[in-house]
């Protein structure tokens, strides 16, 4: 029998971690790997898994997520975060796939649907948003070098039709929580590739490419269609521009007092 591994890196996301787990709970193996201090998330964790863990918590969190693939036994892996969430018509497509064991698949991409402060976003590019996350064990991983890369399988790739969800923020306050540490990751990538602040520098990090951005979202996908939550996820897209910049300016100037 074909068996299955899902594999969580976590850090401190005690509101997510019981209705994620619930969602998965039918799986022959579930790995909890806790980034943070754990307060609370890991007695929610043991109830559905004795396969529980604490670990370094890398700036990086690709490299975490490639931890979490090593500790597993299935023969297929399904990667997830705490704030998504597994359908019952999802569970049963990746349970048919994995019993029917396609020689041919190496991994299976899923169409995630992003919730945005409690709305479903359809359109501004938001959904279909493709992501692979299952595949076979061994055949996967993360490059590990900028925080939104891909995950990567040595073979063919397939699609499955069903939806995962995706709970992205549930408030203001939760986005620049999240805000924080992408930004930190993605001004030290910036800075450690050679950019540095200054006036063109500047004006592609803060004008050029989030007004390119928000112009094919909000205006040629449509994103305007989506009402005040479809505005704002295409407005704040370009605050996280503003933000970085600000962080590789200030990286910068620690770097030359040091």
């Amino acid at each position: 029998m074909t068996t299955l591994s899902v594999c969580l890196v976590t850090h401190g996301e005690r509101e997510e971690i019981g209705s994620c787990l619930e969602g998965i709970s039918w799986a022959d193996e579930i790995i909890v790997v806790e980034t943070g201090e754990g307060a609370g998330l890991l007695d929610i964790a043991r109830k559905y898994t004795d396969r529980v863990y604490q670990a370094e918590n890398r700036l990086n969190p690709n490299e975490n997520k490639n931890y979490a693939f090593s500790l597993a036994t299935g023969e297929w892996i399904l990667s997830l975060d705490p704030d998504e969430r597994v359908t019952d018509a999802l569970k049963e497509e990746i349970r048919s796939v994995i019993a029917a064991d396609d020689a041919r698949a190496a991994g299976y991409r899923v169409p995630r649907r992003n919730e945005y402060l409690g709305r479903w976003l359809r359109r501004g590019g938001f959904y279909p948003d493709w992501q692979l996350r299952l595949f076979r064990r061994g055949r996967g991983a993360f490059p590990c070098w900028h925080i939104h890369e891909r995950l990567e399988v040595q073979g063919q790739v397939m699609s499955l039709r069903h939806p995962l969800l995706h709970h992205t923020y549930r408030s203001i306050d939760h986005y620049f929580e999240k805000l924080a540490f992408k930004t930190d990751f993605e001004a030290r990538y910036l800075y450690d590739h050679g950019v540095r602040p200054g006036l063109m520098s500047a004006l592609r990090l803060t004008v050029g490419i989030p007004f390119v951005r928000f112009a094919r979202r909000y205006l040629l996908k449509g994103g305007f269609l989506e009402g005040w939550e479809g505005f704002l996820a295409c407005a704040l897209d370009w605050v996280n521009y503003i933000v970085r910049y600000q962080k590789l300016v200030e990286l910068d100037r620690d770097r030359e007092n040091e």
